[in-house]
């Protein structure tokens, strides 16, 4: 059967405390986790995940050295829903963070 949907993009933040200039990876996984090394933990399984739907996390992603406020992404996600691009907007982003490293 077909299936209409309306996605509406809600923000969510892993931590709304993340200084403007972002944190240190190891530092964030010190300060969250404990470990500097927890990423080694949990990144090969989203690099699997992502090889099952063609995302590359391991290019960029898993390698990224500084985590960034998303404030002023999710700013821009609600302006793309305003001109009816949200979906678009959030999967650029998606792309960009993910497989780019920006």
């Amino acid at each position: 059967p077909s299936i209409e949907a309306n996605i509406n993009w809600l923000p969510y933040f892993l931590d709304k405390n993340l200084p403007e200039e972002g944190k240190l990876v190891r530092d964030y996984y010190v300060q969250n986790y404990g470990d500097p090394n927890a990423g080694e933990q949990m990144n090969p399984d989203l690099v699997r995940a992502g090889e099952n739907c063609d995302i590359d996390f391991k290019t960029h992603y898993v390698g990224m050295e500084r985590y960034r406020p998303t404030i002023l992404s999710h700013r821009l996600i609600e302006y793309a829903k305003e001109q009816g691009k949200q979906d678009a907007m959030v999967e650029e982003l998606f792309h960009m963070y993910y497989e780019e490293g920006k």
